[in-house]
């Protein structure tokens, strides 16, 4: 939905860096900026960000890997309060 999702590109023999496209821009710029701010409060964030970079992974890469991470969690406190409703009616 986000366009976060890394895409294969392998073909035989050839490997190719994953790339990201598709989904709604709009949606994927705005979880770029709130992750960004998010890893600020967030120690599991912060710390999530830090063992990408001691790894050597590219900014864009860390960038992506902190947005798609908060998007998982969002689905889930979503999926969590839809039960929650659900249940209490």
């Amino acid at each position: 939905m986000a366009g976060l999702a890394p895409l294969a590109d392998h073909s035989g023999q050839r490997h190719g860096a994953r790339a990201i496209r598709g989904g709604r821009a709009s949606v994927g710029s705005i979880l770029f900026l709130v992750a960004h701010v998010a890893r600020e409060y967030d120690s599991d964030l912060a710390a999530f960000r830090d063992r990408l970079l001691a790894q050597g992974q590219p900014n864009m890469v860390v960038r992506l890997a902190l947005a798609r991470t908060l998007l998982v969690r969002l689905n889930a406190v979503a999926r969590e309060t839809r039960l929650a409703l659900a249940s209490s009616t």
